[in-house]
This record gives C-alpha cells, sequence and structure tokens, in this order.
C-alpha cells in the first residue's frame, strides 16, 4: 500500500490556508489592539501628571536615553553634542521634494541629496576607496518619486 501524496497535499493546503486566515484575523486583532494601547497611552500620559503619576516612557524618550548613553560611551560631551546638531537641518516629509534634499523630476541631479552623494564619491574615489569614477552628476541615482507618492498619501 502506497502513500497517498494527492491527499496529503490537499490537507497540508488545506491547514496552510486555515493557519494563514487565523494569522490574518490575528494581526487585525493586534493591530486593533495596538491603536488602543496608543490611544490609552497618550489619555495615560496626558493625565498622569494632573494626579501627581509619572507618565509612560515613549520611543522618543527611550531614544533620547539611549542617545545621551552613546554619547557618554564615546566621550562626547553634551555641549559638544548641542554644536554638532545646531549644524544640522532637520527636513519635515513635506521637505524631502524640495531642492534642499531630493529635489523633484529633472531637479534632482541639483538637489541637496545628489550633490552631496556626488561629493562624497569624488572623496571616496579620490582616496582609492572605490574604484568607480564618480559619474558628472548623481541624479539617476536620486528617486523623489517614492517621497512623492508618501506626500500625496498623506
Amino acid at each position: 500500500m502506497g502513500l497517498d501524496y494527492q491527499k496529503m497535499f490537499a490537507d497540508a493546503k488545506g491547514e496552510l490556508e486555515q493557519l494563514q486566515a487565523a494569522k490574518a484575523n490575528l494581526e487585525a486583532k493586534l493591530a486593533q489592539v495596538s491603536a488602543r494601547v496608543a490611544a490609552m497611552t497618550k489619555a495615560y500620559n496626558a493625565i498622569a501628571p494632573l494626579v501627581g503619576e509619572q507618565p509612560i516612557p515613549t520611543l522618543r524618550d527611550a531614544l533620547i536615553t539611549t542617545g545621551i548613553e552613546v554619547l557618554k560611551a564615546a566621550g562626547i560631551t553634551v555641549a559638544t553634542a548641542k554644536t554638532e546638531i545646531a549644524g544640522y537641518d532637520i527636513f519635515s516629509l513635506s521637505d524631502q521634494t524640495s531642492a534642499d534634499v531630493l529635489g523633484s523630476g529633472k531637479g534632482t541631479g541639483s538637489s541637496g541629496t545628489a550633490q552631496s552623494l556626488l561629493n562624497n564619491w569624488k572623496v571616496l574615489y579620490a582616496a582609492g576607496v572605490i574604484t568607480t569614477a564618480p559619474p558628472a552628476s548623481a541624479a539617476a541615482y536620486v528617486n523623489s518619486t517614492y517621497a512623492a507618492e508618501a506626500i500625496s498619501s498623506t
């Protein structure tokens, strides 16, 4: 008596479909619960100080704490970090397709990102770190369509 591979396959396929459906259902429920937890955390954090309680630390708080620990481990003082950060531009989503960041259309070649990429390429090539000569323009390596889609979907 041989093995019935057709039946084994059909059984495996059926069970896999059931498991995938169960997983999708659980993921949907998890997304709903996660949204409720996020909303309740905001409410809790808004009310906590009013009743003398500490708010729940957020991801931002954790990142700041981690950043401070990294600075200390690297021997960088807070004053030095503030000086360094003051020189950085932080761009919003709506800024991403501006000439300062990615640019758009034919303007990507002269964008801040393209110029930064090209200048770094030139330095690394001159130092022998990379062996491919830099192009005349880095426009082919800057794609602002994803940022434009993200902006239009908000």
